[in-house]
Order: C-alpha cells, then structure tokens, then sequence
C-alpha cells in the first residue's frame, strides 16, 4: 500500500528506508534495510528515507565514484511546493532519487 510520507516520517517507524514512487507526488510503500535500499537505489529505483543524512547515505552508497548531493526542484529561485528535497548520487548515475522529509510548503 502506497502513502504520502510526512516531514516526520510514516505512522509506524520500524524502518530507516522505504519504496518510493512518483505518482504526481512522491508516495512511499514497504520499509527497506539500508543494504535493499541502496540496492534498490543501484537498479534506478526511487527510495524515501525518514532523514536526510540517512537519504545521503543511500545515494553516497549508489555510486561511490564521488559526492551525493542534494537539492530540490525551484521555480524562479525557490523550492516548488509540494516537491520534496533529495538527493541524487554522483552525477545522477544510477538516475534515481533518495527522497526524504515531507513536501515544500
């Protein structure tokens, strides 16, 4: 079951890591361990993580050829409501996002 994720995180925090899909916004399905996260990462796959630095370590682990980094769709210089921060590995390769937090307001 998909559902929207929050800036604190799902209802049941059992995981650090989570399925993620953009469906018109980001929604989020079963938890993940951080080894199936990076995995799913590595395969092009979307992931949603419950606090940045645990989304940079995903992406950091995706490629390790060099630095993640993060930023968030804007609009005339500033963060687009609704659209989440993320990061991406090194020079997008695999193409993929480490989403986390609750939308821009």
């Amino acid at each position: 079951m998909l559902q929207k994720p929050t800036s604190t995180g799902l209802k049941a925090k059992k995981y650090n890591h989570y399925e993620a899909v953009i469906r018109g916004g980001v929604y989020v399905g079963k938890g993940l361990s951080k080894s199936l996260a990076i995995a799913r990462m590595k395969s092009k796959k979307d992931i949603w993580s419950i606090s940045s630095s645990y989304a940079e370590v995903v992406a950091a682990r995706a490629n390790t050829k060099g630095k993640p980094f993060k930023e968030v769709d804007r609009y005339r210089g500033k963060p687009k409501k609704g659209y989440y921060y993320h990061w991406h590995p090194y020079k997008r390769t695999p193409k993929a996002h480490s989403f986390y937090g609750g939308p821009v307001k």
